[in-house]
């Protein structure tokens, strides 16, 4: 059970959550969905949240592991079979299911390289009272 601070009531509420990597992914994409479009929404629950990320390189490592695991096979072959999402599946998709996986599975993992933000400001040496009394110093003023 978890509980959300609202901002409406002051105070904790049960809330029902979506799980993700189970049959709730419809409704956390529905709620983010719902979320993100809703100007109101957003200017109540995030409004303090900014763009998180303005890096935009990343460092890349490739895994000579084999994609997915015998456990990771197991777990999304329920899933997939049942096919709750609609996805389009080849015909044969069960009977071949092991090799549609090994050869189709794509696991991207993001994760932080770092908590901490470097933030670079340029700040003038010289100011403009430093710049004339330069120039006055040069003119023998």
């Amino acid at each position: 059970m978890r509980y959300v601070f609202s901002l409406d009531h002051d105070r904790l509420l049960i809330a029902n959550i979506c799980i993700p990597a189970t049959s709730e992914d419809k409704c956390a994409l529905a709620a983010r969905q719902h979320l993100v479009s809703n100007a109101s929404l957003m200017a109540v629950w995030c409004s303090r949240c900014a763009l998180q990320c303005t890096h935009t390189q990343f460092s890349i490592d490739v895994s000579a592991l084999s994609a997915p695991t015998v456990q990771q096979k197991a777990s999304w072959k329920k899933v997939l079979l049942q096919n709750n999402f609609n996805i389009p599946l080849p015909d044969d998709f069960s009977a071949n299911y092991d090799a549609y996986m090994d050869a189709n599975y794509l696991r991207v993992t993001v994760t932080c390289a770092s908590t901490f933000v470097t933030v670079h400001k340029q700040q003038p040496k010289l100011t403009v009272i430093d710049t004339f009394s330069a120039i006055g110093g040069h003119t023998g003023l």
